[in-house]
């Protein structure tokens, strides 16, 4: 528990204040009548499992990276968001993926990092677009007019969003209330070391650095001798750190929690039974393979009925199915949803499917002197049977694309000369005409250095005389 107190003396008596009910005047907020009330809290919360009106689930959503790309608020906002119209939407399944880029490309937002407070104001009023329609770059370059022509009628926007700068107990009490909760929290060393446990800060030192993170839940330890209790937080650093992309941290440490913002996100202010397609294929998937699709739905009257057209003569009427494809090609996959009142929306999903090429072949001396030329073959076969182009370094220089495309199975012949002695790798690659690159090959070869050595006249021998030689000798 945040426990402030003021102590005075007065006439020699010490009179001890307790202001963990005093509104700071200094922080321009006040808390919510939400908030306030703290009675009969639970001593444990995780919105990661919990049940919200008769529905048990995972009200967030999906870990994500940003990258090497300050943009820490974006993130954590976007997760409080996602999180908050699950919750409204009342369907821990929906997962909605927004789009992280959309605020950074169309915004004053730079990859040096973007202050929490400025964050909350632009997505106040600029809202929120699905991933699909502006994909995240990790890059504050990326025009804003790389957006998706449909993005207006995609948009989702925010009824509101508020602060709040009040005691432990009331910012658990706001986030079993409104859902999790965007928070800043100093940067020490030894945060950059965690792996799991609860994070107390063990290296006195000044802080280097803030960051932005998404309280999801928390847990009370009375009759822990460290610490009261502990957030539990989704970070924006990937699901190989921390716990599974989380940390706890305990309450008050590295000043978590001064300051949390809150998304309040009104039922329905989704655009009209708002439908979206994902899959968890990233560039393309090989023939048999099985593939997931996730419908998400939002703002029509539930229950919503699901029908997926997968483009090769199957369908599914599921709402989240797995399906196999037997043929390369691409295929646009195609939503149908209809809400209890018979209003139908749609949304298409392009995939690839796509062999890619074998891994390389290469072919040609292993040993060599410098300054000579040497004759190499490499070759690849597609199971598609596409054209193939190569990608080589020499093992001292940059890689470099042949800019031909060559059948399947053809031989090309490459020539190099090696002006430095040493072990050379040569590593080379094979794209198809899809883009989807194979495996690289390695092949190393020894190349030694020529050396002449000075003419001399060799002693005479049995009365012959030796004559000079020029020799060449490999070292």
């Amino acid at each position: 528990m945040r426990k402030k107190t003021l102590i005075i003396l007065v006439l020699g008596v010490i009179i001890i204040i307790n202001l963990s009910n005093i509104n700071v005047k200094s922080i321009k907020t006040q808390t919510t009548n939400d908030a306030k009330n703290t009675s009969n809290l639970l001593s444990e919360w995780d919105w990661r499992n919990t049940e919200h009106n008769g529905i048990k689930g995972d009200w967030t959503t999906p870990i994500k990276s940003q990258g090497f790309c300050g943009c820490c608020s974006i993130f954590a906002l976007c997760a409080a968001f996602e999180s908050a119209i699950s919750i409204n939407e009342n369907d821990p399944e929906m997962n909605i993926d927004l789009s992280e880029q959309y605020m950074l490309s169309c915004s004053s937002a730079k990859c040096t990092g973007w202050d929490l407070h400025q964050a909350q104001l632009w997505l106040k009023t600029g809202g929120a677009i699905p991933e699909e329609c502006l994909p995240y770059k990790a890059d504050d370059t990326i025009p804003c007019s790389s957006i998706c022509n449909e993005w207006k009628n995609k948009r989702i926007n925010v009824k509101n969003i508020d602060r709040l700068a009040g005691t432990t107990e009331e910012i658990k009490n706001l986030l079993i209330q409104k859902g999790p909760l965007a928070t800043r929290m100093k940067i020490y060393p030894d945060f950059d070391k965690y792996t799991n446990g609860v994070y107390v800060n063990k290296e006195p030192s000044d802080y280097y650095s803030t960051h932005v993170v998404t309280i999801v839940g928390y847990k009370d330890t009375p009759y822990n001798m460290n610490y009261d209790g502990y957030w539990i937080c989704k970070n924006s650093w990937g699901n190989y750190w921390g716990e599974n992309g989380y940390f706890r941290i305990a309450y008050e440490e590295a000043d978590i929690g001064f300051i949390v913002y809150y998304i309040e996100y009104e039922q329905g202010s989704i655009p009209v039974l708002f439908v979206d397609a994902q899959n968890n294929i990233k560039k393309y998937a090989k023939t048999d393979s099985e593939i997931s699709f996730y419908g998400i739905a939002g703002g029509g009257t539930q229950p919503y009925s699901w029908h997926w057209d997968f483009d090769d003569g199957t369908t599914s009427t599921k709402r989240n199915p797995t399906h196999k494809y037997q043929e390369s090609r691409e295929y646009s996959v195609k939503l149908t949803v209809t809400d209890a009142d018979g209003e139908t929306s749609t949304d298409t999903d392009k995939i690839l499917i796509d062999n890619p090429p074998k891994k390389p072949t290469i072919t040609g001396p292993k040993f060599g002197n410098t300054g000579q030329d040497y004759t190499y073959t490499i070759s690849t076969e597609d199971e598609d049977g596409d054209n193939v182009a190569y990608t080589i370094c020499w093992g001292h220089d940059l890689p470099i694309d042949l800019d031909e495309y060559y059948r399947s199975g053809e031989k090309i012949i490459l020539n190099h000369t090696w002006n430095n002695k040493g072990s050379f790798c040569i590593q080379t690659s094979s794209t198809d005409e899809h883009g989807v690159v194979s495996s690289n090959s390695f092949y190393t070869v020894y190349i030694s250095k020529n050396k002449i050595l000075p003419k001399r006249i060799s002693p005479s021998f049995s009365g012959l005389i030796i004559t000079r030689s020029l020799l060449l000798i490999n070292f």
